[in-house]
C-alpha cells in the first residue's frame, strides 16, 4: 500500500507571473496533477468504478498553499504527496513542494468520494475497497 509519491515538475514560462515567480494558482493545479500521477502509480486510473456500481469521483473540498519561496521558469520542483488523512469517504494530501532541497510551498488538499445522481446532484459515498487497498495514512511525523 502506498501513503507518499514523488514526482518532478519543470516550471514553464506560462507559469509565472509578471515578476518572472510562478503564479500561486499553479501550486493548486500542480497539486492535482501530483494526485492524478499517484493514482495511477498504484494502478488507479481515475475516476474510479465503484464495485459493482456506478462511477465515482473525488473532488475537492478544500484547498490551501503556503508560498514560502519564489521559483522561476526552468526550476525543477520535487512534488511530495503524502496522504495525511483517510476516513470514511475523504482523503487529505499534504503537498510539499522543494527546490533544490529548500522548501518552496507547501499545500493540502482534501478529497471526498461521490457518485451522481440520477438527477444531476452528487452525494458522498464510502471509498472503493479498490482505493483502500492501495492507499493508506502516511506515518505520523513523516515529511
Amino acid at each position: 500500500m502506498a501513503h507518499e509519491f514523488h514526482y518532478k515538475r519543470m516550471v514553464q514560462f506560462v507559469d509565472t507571473d509578471m515578476a518572472g515567480i510562478i503564479h500561486f494558482t499553479n501550486y493548486f493545479r500542480y497539486m492535482e496533477e501530483v494526485e492524478i500521477a499517484f493514482y495511477y502509480s498504484i494502478g488507479l486510473p481515475g475516476p474510479f468504478r465503484r464495485d459493482g456500481g456506478d462511477t465515482v469521483r473525488f473532488p475537492r473540498v478544500a484547498a490551501s498553499c503556503d508560498f514560502i519561496k519564489p521559483v522561476t521558469c526552468g526550476d525543477w520542483l520535487d512534488c511530495h504527496l503524502l496522504v495525511r488523512r483517510m476516513g470514511n469517504s475523504s482523503i487529505a494530501y499534504e503537498h510539499v513542494f522543494r527546490h533544490e532541497g529548500d522548501i518552496v510551498a507547501r499545500g493540502e488538499i482534501t478529497v471526498v468520494c461521490v457518485e451522481r445522481g440520477a438527477a444531476g446532484g452528487i452525494r458522498s459515498l464510502p471509498i472503493p475497497a479498490a482505493v483502500r487497498e492501495r492507499i493508506e495514512e502516511a506515518p505520523v511525523g513523516e515529511s
